[in-house]
């Protein structure tokens, strides 16, 4: 991932390049050690995801939407692959980054 990139993003308020930047360097190597993970992120990007990744060390993945539609949507595929499933609206605010 390009960190600085990302870092600006934030900074600019520049969604798609936010999107564009996001990345977890464990995540091939979890996908190739279970598969389901990458099951779980194609399932999101079928259902319209603009981004989906996997936190940390996978003990979660997650997917950037831009419908509660679109969300509900693949939060309803996934239901039958994993055991906890959240379709959450997420409400846009200004924020200041520091690092």
């Amino acid at each position: 991932p390009d960190i600085d990139g990302l870092q600006q993003a934030l900074k600019d308020g520049d969604m798609q390049k936010v999107l564009s930047n996001i990345g977890n360097v464990l995540e091939p190597i979890a996908v190739r050690e279970y598969p389901v993970i990458g099951d779980y992120l194609a399932q999101m990007e079928k259902h319209g995801a603009q981004a989906c990744r996997m936190t940390g060390s996978g003990s979660a993945v997650f997917g950037i939407f831009k419908s509660q539609v679109e969300a509900e949507s693949a939060a309803a595929a996934l239901r039958g692959l994993a055991s906890e499933v959240f379709a959450v609206p997420v409400k846009r605010k200004a924020c200041t980054i520091e690092c």
